[in-house]
């Protein structure tokens, strides 16, 4: 577990949300995203919040923390 997915851990833990539950924020990566998500359905839809290195989703996080 890398700082962006301790980051998201500790934004959903502040508003009450588990992993994968409607609302919370998730790392999102693939071969060509890397990615900080927000679970929008209980189908797996999303929204993507925030996208770049890891350096830049810690500062997007921190600024939502």
């Amino acid at each position: 577990m890398n700082k962006v997915d301790i980051l998201c851990e500790r934004i959903n833990k502040r508003f009450g949300l588990s992993n994968r539950q409607i609302g919370s924020v998730e790392r999102y990566t693939d071969a060509a995203t890397n990615s900080i998500v927000q679970i929008a359905n209980e189908n797996g839809g999303y929204v993507t919040l925030a996208t770049g290195t890891d350096k830049q989703l810690i500062n997007y996080l921190n600024s939502v923390f």
